[in-house]
This record gives C-alpha cells, structure tokens and sequence, in this order.
C-alpha cells in the first residue's frame, strides 16, 4: 500500500521512542501482572515473513525488552484480521493507512486494566506524540507532493475492484437480551 509504505519512511525518519529507566521499571513491573510469553515476538508482521521475524528478534533481544524501543519492518500481505476498527468501513471508500505505536509493555493484554493504566503514563505520550509526527510527516508529503496521493487512489481503484465481503455471513443478527 502506497500509504503504508509513506507513513513507514516517516516512522523510520521520526524514529521510535525511546524510555528512561523509570517507564522500563514501570513496563516491568506491570509485565509481571500477567501471563508474557517471551517466544512471542511483537508485530503481526513476524508471523508473516521470516526475514523480518529474524530481524524483530534481534532487536527484541530474543524477548528480554520490556518495551519496543525499534520500528518493526514493514510487511506487505493481504491479511485480514478477524478485528474490527471504525477505519475498516472506510477503507473501502477511500485510501487509508494505519500506523501502531508502542504505548504498553509487549503482549500486554488487550482491552486491559494493564493497557488502560499505561494510557496515564509517559509511555503512552511518547507513543501518541510520535504517531502524530508520523502522520504529520506523512500529511505534508502528500501536500508537497499531489502525486503521492494520485498513486495511492490508483493503488485503491485497482484494490477496490474485488468488491467488499462481509465477514458476517447473512442472516446472522445479534443476539440482544429481551428480545
């Protein structure tokens, strides 16, 4: 994707955050709070291509960081992720991109008191600030260059032509209490 690709050279120009020894001490001790699997490495991309899996396990130190302090490789890959955001409506109107920032402890778990609690801390800022550059950067690129996102809107016409299936099969509706 021609975005991802954009947004990835600014995340490597804007460069990952990096923590003092407070927040590490902070990550660590929350990692001790729940299950952590050191085999896992973080990133989808390390379960899609073993290049970058090599790469993300050298820098991960083979799972003794607390907390990602590197970008991971960008990976290209026609996954679709069982998950859903309000961007994935969207992206079928548009061109899109999405970009992850470190702002908890690795394998922290999802929907989390662990996660929550990081969103009060200086990890988090770190995270957030550092995305609003990347995307920044990646604004004002396309606003000096008008043929990145030519590029980008050709890449989406020729994407978009499959059509949108829907995950949920038909027929199927919620289940509400009550009713």
């Amino acid at each position: 994707n021609e975005l991802e690709k954009l947004m990835y050279e600014n995340f490597k120009y804007v460069g990952a955050p990096q923590y003092d020894e407070s927040e590490i001490e902070f990550a660590s001790k929350l990692k001790q709070t729940y299950d952590y699997i050191p085999d896992e490495l973080p990133g989808s991309g390390t379960n899609l291509n073993s290049e970058v899996k090599s790469q993300v396990e050298k820098m991960y130190n083979s799972g003794n960081k607390v907390i990602n302090d590197f970008i991971i490789p960008h990976v290209t890959n026609d996954y679709r992720s069982p998950g859903s955001t309000d961007v994935g409506d969207v992206s079928w109107l548009t061109p899109t991109a999405q970009i992850r920032v470190v702002c908890y402890p690795h394998n922290s778990p999802g929907h989390s008191w662990q996660n929550v609690s990081c969103g009060v801390t200086s990890i988090a800022d770190k995270g957030l600030i550092t995305a609003g550059k990347v995307i920044a950067g990646t604004a004002i690129d396309i606003f000096e260059d008008p043929s990145l996102l030519e590029k980008a809107k050709e890449e989406f016409v020729e994407r978009a032509k499959e059509g949108y299936t829907c995950p949920i099969p038909e027929g199927v509706v919620p289940i509400v209490p009550g009713n």
